[in-house]
């Protein structure tokens, strides 16, 4: 029927756990875990799978992970997880919550040391076998130092244009938005008005964006600025919309440059003890690797 979007074979993957209720497991599960092909969204946005044309991290934060030590005693832990984006499959953010919180009442080493680091075992063995590629995995209590604020250099678009003056109409995603312009030839800026909505149910999330390009002819930040906007009605999960900004970003540049680097990254915020900040770069220098170094942790964003 007209209107109707078909449910496609991702939805149903997709819909096994996000959108409903699910118990949560009692004891460690591993097979709650939920994986999801990249391909699909992809192909809709002209990226071949054998071209990517970026490389990057997924890089995920979780902040509610316990288990217990043989006596019984609490663990609490924070986790910082990163994978590659040339892998197939990204982890379905609730079946990871589901399946971190199954370690809650699990007994899992003799002192916080050792269940800490059975625990980070395990759940490496788990994902690089669910995603079928190398997993970094890191879990901390807090204690540990604190690198400076990552973006730390990005501008700010309040700060770059008036936002006033500018009339935003499109609140769906609208490559026809993004202009060539003539004022910068090194961008660097961030735009902490990013706003999508969960593929599956509808559900807001909101994040900050950062796009960095180097051209010899480069986009109107304006354009950029009223091209993010326009994601606010969209419904995609995290990964999917800053590929599709930097696809677009990218097909524009190439259509006026021989050559440019091009970096598009976004810190969501948390939703259900996870956020999920995925990055996207032509060349390897442009991207933060304080945020894809498994032991450094990123002074967070308000959002986060």
């Amino acid at each position: 029927m007209s209107g109707i979007k078909q449910e496609t074979k991702t939805d149903k993957i997709e819909g096994k756990v996000l959108g409903q209720r699910v118990n949560a497991p009692q004891s460690y599960c591993p097979d709650i875990l939920v994986r999801v092909p990249r391909d699909e969204n992809r192909l809709q946005y002209g990226i071949e799978e054998d071209d990517l044309p970026f490389s990057g991290f997924d890089v995920w934060n979780a902040y509610e992970i316990s288990c217990l030590t043989k006596k019984g005693y609490p663990v609490f832990l924070c986790a910082k997880i990163i994978y590659p984006i040339d892998n197939k499959y990204i982890v379905e953010s609730k079946s990871l919550k589901l399946y971190l919180n199954s370690y809650n009442m699990e007994k899992m080493g003799d002192d916080y040391k050792s269940a800490k680091d059975n625990m980070t075992a395990q759940v490496r063995r788990d994902l690089s076998k669910l995603l079928e590629c190398p997993i970094d995995v890191w879990f901390y209590n807090g204690t540990e130092d604190v690198v400076n604020n990552v973006y730390e250099t990005f501008d700010s678009i309040e700060d770059m244009i008036d936002i006033d003056q500018i009339e935003f109409e499109d609140y769906n995603e609208n490559k026809e938005l993004l202009k060539i312009g003539d004022e910068y030839h090194h961008i660097k800026v961030k735009f902490p008005m990013l706003r999508s909505n969960c593929k599956i149910t509808h559900q807001p999330d909101w994040g900050t964006a950062f796009v960095q390009i180097i051209a010899e002819k480069n986009v109107d930040v304006k354009s950029i600025c009223k091209y993010i906007v326009s994601f606010r009605n969209e419904n995609h999960f995290h990964e999917e919309c800053v590929e599709m900004i930097y696809k677009r970003l990218f097909d524009l540049l190439s259509e006026h440059n021989e050559s440019f680097k091009l970096n598009v990254s976004a810190n969501y915020c948390r939703r259900g003890g996870i956020d999920i900040c995925p990055i996207r770069v032509n060349d390897p220098t442009l991207a933060d690797y304080s945020m894809v170094i498994p032991q450094a942790i990123c002074k967070k964003l308000i959002n986060q």
